[in-house]
């Protein structure tokens, strides 16, 4: 199978499912190993993260990647390939073997 990128098959998903105006159209909820999760909304150019048990919301530009996606700013690099992802502070893996 080839890579997918989330924020198109997230915006599919919504479209068949008639969600056109919903403000979680991108919205997709990663699972990760450990148990934790975070919520992400992606736009063009950029992803909302969102951690459980927390209310702020981090805000990343998306940078370039050789593979999947990859968001980067105030210390995070947050990185999707196909139906995963996977979140570093600081150069150390935080959250990782996250699925959709």
């Amino acid at each position: 199978m080839s890579s997918l990128r989330i924020p198109l098959l997230a915006a599919l998903v919504c479209g068949l499912a008639g969600c056109f105006s919903d403000s979680r159209q991108n919205e997709v909820t990663f699972s990760c190993e450990g148990g934790a999760t975070i919520t992400a909304w992606f736009d063009d150019h950029s992803v909302r993260l969102r951690f459980a048990g927390d209310t702020a919301r981090v805000r990343l530009p998306q940078v370039r990647s050789r593979s999947g996606d990859a968001y980067e700013g105030s210390g995070m690099r947050f990185t999707t390939h196909e139906d995963g992802a996977r979140l570093e502070r600081g150069g150390h893996v935080v959250y990782h073997r996250c699925s959709a």
